[in-house]
């Protein structure tokens, strides 16, 4: 019998109607024929634009492609419309701020896991720990855990009863501060980073948003508004750039906690000229790193820097603090320039080098593009994954 094409992904279900998703029941949908090598469940926070849900949502997609089944536990978020639009089976239980303690949900949640039968859990967010390990736990099911940023100091990773049969950390910094600061048992850290789509996130010549003349510049940041992405020194920085004559236009796409305060700096500093927030509230933001002549990226705290590798994959170059994993992305003086946290000066003249050079941005992205391909490649990073998967299930 000729298989009938895949339905339409369903709306996510309130969690009084969970049950196993009737996508799972379809076996005329290739995708989800019961002989398939695997069946992952992943469980994700909150669907913000931040570098961990870009990596989910590229992950997902190409275990998918390889032909293993997958499904998304989640409490939901503004990107949740974009997940659901992949077709998977996805599961939405509105957790609250402590989540992953509640065991109310944990037993809500376990016979329709046991229906559906996972082989593994892969909790993609220490946020989720202890409720996805709790979730393993009580369905005798293994989990990985993936960390994508530092543990802050004095903080443990807040894990369920049960240990994940492997924690994946994005950089050797975040490892050591797994190992040194959260006391995560060293013997189960692998590092493996996020990956990029090199087909999605590719160069593409941009024109000129005016003429030669009188060309405007465009600098960049990418991700949620919050205090620890350094927005603030990028602002002053730019502040700069104008006092040296320099026309440019920064844009900030994301929103945030940060963002009121941010908004008056730049009036403090009369940029509102020269500077523009941008309300994104998508997963294809490839465009807009092309758009941009360099990506800042101020972080004082960062595990990898996904927007970053991705940046460098659309052939720009980058500058950014030397921060965790950040110091991992990029070579200093060959795909971006590396900054001492919180200097202003410094990060201001890097930037002047860089939007004034149009052959040193060129040479940049070039070495970025190459290095993002031996890198970060999704192929290489996501069958690595897959290795892992097949080796704990």
């Amino acid at each position: 019998q000729t298989p009938q094409a895949p339905r339409a992904p369903q709306a996510p279900r309130a969690p009084q109607d969970l049950q196993a998703p009737q996508d799972l029941q379809a076996p005329q949908d290739p995708r989800y024929l019961p002989d398939l090598p695997m069946k992952i469940l992943f469980i994700a926070p909150d669907l913000n634009l931040t570098s961990s849900t870009a990596s989910l949502y590229h992950l997902l997609r190409f275990v998918r492609n390889r032909h293993h089944q997958v499904a998304l536990l989640t409490p939901g978020g503004p990107l949740l419309p974009e997940f659901a639009a992949l077709g998977l089976p996805l599961w939405q239980v509105p957790f609250q701020n402590h989540w992953f303690l509640d065991m109310f949900h944990v037993n809500r949640f376990r016979a329709p896991l046991s229906a559906w039968g996972p082989d593994l859990v892969h909790v993609y967010h220490p946020a989720c720990a202890g409720f996805g390990g709790e979730l393993a736990r009580v369905t005798g099911k293994p989990y990985i855990l993936t960390v994508h940023h530092a543990i802050e100091e004095g903080k443990t990773l807040a894990l369920s009863s049960t240990l994940p049969a492997a924690i994946l950390t994005v950089s050797q910094a975040a490892r050591e501060n797994l190992v040194n600061e959260a006391r995560a048992p060293k013997s189960l850290i692998s590092v493996v980073p996020h990956a990029v789509d090199l087909e999605i996130f590719s160069p593409v010549p941009r024109g000129d948003i005016m003429s030669p003349e009188g060309k405007i510049l465009t600098l960049g940041g990418l991700g949620r508004l919050e205090p620890v992405r350094g927005y603030k020194y990028l602002i002053e920085a730019c502040r700069k750039l104008a006092d040296q004559g320099l026309r440019f236009q920064l844009f900030l796409a994301g929103e945030g906690s940060e963002e009121s305060r941010l908004r008056q700096l730049v009036e403090e500093l009369d940029l509102q000229e020269e500077v523009t927030f941008l309300p994104l509230r998508t997963l294809h933001y490839a465009d807009y790193l092309r758009l941009l002549d360099v990506l800042a990226v101020p972080s004082l705290q960062e595990g990898q820097g996904q927007f970053l590798v991705q940046a460098m994959a659309c052939g720009k170059p980058v500058v950014a603090f030397a921060s965790g994993g950040l110091c991992d992305c990029i070579r200093d003086g060959k795909t971006g320039y590396l900054v001492t946290k919180r200097d202003v000066t410094t990060l201001a003249a890097r930037l002047l080098s860089l939007l004034r050079s149009p052959d040193l941005r060129r040479s940049f992205g070039e070495t970025g593009r190459r290095f993002a391909e031996e890198h970060f490649s999704l192929e290489e990073v996501g069958t690595r994954i897959l290795e892992i998967y097949q080796q704990h299930k």
